[in-house]
């Protein structure tokens, strides 16, 4: 009698697209930024976050507050737009502003824009043509595509994201540290924290919420050892 085959093994669980993550139609998310390990408040930082149907516009603006604005004021603005698919964010536009207030347009900087049909992105000051990756974001949808992956997507090891800065292409692979709880001013808030390290030296930690899956600390130290800490004070969710 021949012997019976071993029955085949159980493929391995899809993970759910990530459109079964829902995001707020409208989110506003106010950080108060920290410089430093003895807390010194410098400044705040606003997301807003707007769905159109399928579409996408993510808007960050940070400014410097308090003593800091009296000798050195500063404003920062990022812009993101594109489209919201079952594999995440594509971004379609980045852009960078300095400077400006109260609507008053900043001095252009940094941008990125996604030709995806040609498979090509151009950057300004960096390179104006170069290959397109898929799952390819810039550095404002990044922090919303993490939210949006399943959730056992950043596993024991690493998670991979290619991020055009609008000067390169980065690849940034996030650790898991595990999950936390993170004391806010709204609250004590469950969070997945992940960490990446630069060839530079630099860092970036991230703490994205269990519940909503946004983004509620980030954390990033220069590569001179400079600390700049974002934390949650305020969110509003449609």
């Amino acid at each position: 009698m021949a012997p019976v085959a071993d029955a085949p093994a159980a493929p391995p669980p899809v993970a759910k697209p990530l459109a079964s993550v829902p995001l707020p139609k409208r989110v506003r998310i106010r950080f108060a930024i920290v410089r430093g390990e003895q807390g010194l408040v410098v400044g705040r930082s606003e997301h807003f976050l707007k769905l159109d149907g399928n579409a996408y516009t993510l808007r960050a603006v940070a400014e410097t507050t308090g003593i800091a604005a009296l000798f050195r004021p500063a404003t920062v603005t990022q812009f993101s737009e594109g489209d919201l698919l079952p594999e995440g964010l594509r971004p379609r536009v980045f852009r960078v502003e300095r400077g400006g207030a109260n609507g008053t347009p900043g001095t252009p900087g940094d941008t990125a824009n996604f030709d995806w049909a040609a498979g090509r992105v151009s950057m300004n000051p960096g390179p104006r043509d170069l290959p397109v990756e898929a799952g390819m974001q810039d550095m404002l949808s990044m922090f919303y595509q993490i939210g949006l992956l399943p959730p056992g997507a950043v596993g024991a090891e690493t998670l991979a994201l290619t991020v055009a800065t609008g000067k390169k292409i980065e690849r940034y692979v996030f650790a898991r540290v595990g999950e936390e709880k993170l004391s806010t001013p709204l609250g004590e808030k469950a969070a997945l924290h992940i960490k990446t390290v630069g060839t530079s030296g630099d860092a970036t930690e991230i703490w994205i919420g269990i519940e909503r899956r946004l983004p509620l600390r980030i954390r990033h130290v220069d590569r001179k050892g400079e600390i700049f800490d974002q934390l949650v004070d305020e969110m509003e969710i449609e």
